[in-house]
């Protein structure tokens, strides 16, 4: 995981956050609108985060996204985030 571009974007963080945040995956169409980033500007911050590993994609026809809680290094972050004040719920293993 490269931390400094997975961190170094204020949309990536709010995706982040957006998924963190939900029970379930969500599509581009509910990101938008729980970060208020458009769908043209989510496509590449969802891309780098699926590059380094933080997020995963589910299904074919929608496509959803969820964070990798297999990968540790989603967990340290999710659980910092956390600490911190930046989200409100500790990553669930």
């Amino acid at each position: 995981m490269n931390v400094e571009e997975v961190l170094g974007s204020r949309g990536r963080l709010k995706i982040i956050k957006a998924l963190a945040e939900s029970k379930e995956a969500l599509s581009l169409y509910y990101l938008e609108k729980k970060t208020g980033i458009r769908r043209k500007n989510l496509r590449p911050d969802i891309l780098s985060l699926e590059k380094n590993g933080i997020v995963t994609s589910v299904g074919y026809e929608v496509k959803k996204y969820r964070l990798n809680l297999e990968l540790k290094e989603t967990i340290s972050l999710i659980n910092c985030l956390y600490e911190i004040g930046y989200i409100s719920v500790p990553a669930k293993i």
